[in-house]
């Protein structure tokens, strides 16, 4: 496993999040998206920390990065879905 890989970093990233260590999960996750910049599944996990973090509007545009830069539709709907529900547009 690398450890400068940016799937890597997103492994990482994701793992904090569900742990509930936003910084760590913030930290590896921005290094993530520095590594593979545009990739959908970062922004989305991005999109998902900044909610549990209480900034939406931060999390908002992520998460519209996300759908934008997927051709995967289950990430496009997953974030949007999770704007509609955040009270987003």
């Amino acid at each position: 496993l690398n450890p400068g890989s940016g799937s890597a970093l997103d492994l990482m990233g994701s793992v904090y999040l569900v742990m509930g260590d936003l910084d760590s999960s913030e930290r590896f996750l921005l290094q993530a998206q520095q590594a593979l910049p545009g990739r959908a599944e970062i922004l989305y996990h991005l999109g998902q920390l900044y909610l549990q973090k209480g900034d939406k509007a931060t999390a908002f545009s992520y998460l519209r990065r996300a759908a934008e830069a997927t051709t995967d539709t289950r990430i496009r709907e997953a974030a949007n879905r999770l704007i509609q529900t955040n009270g987003g547009e």
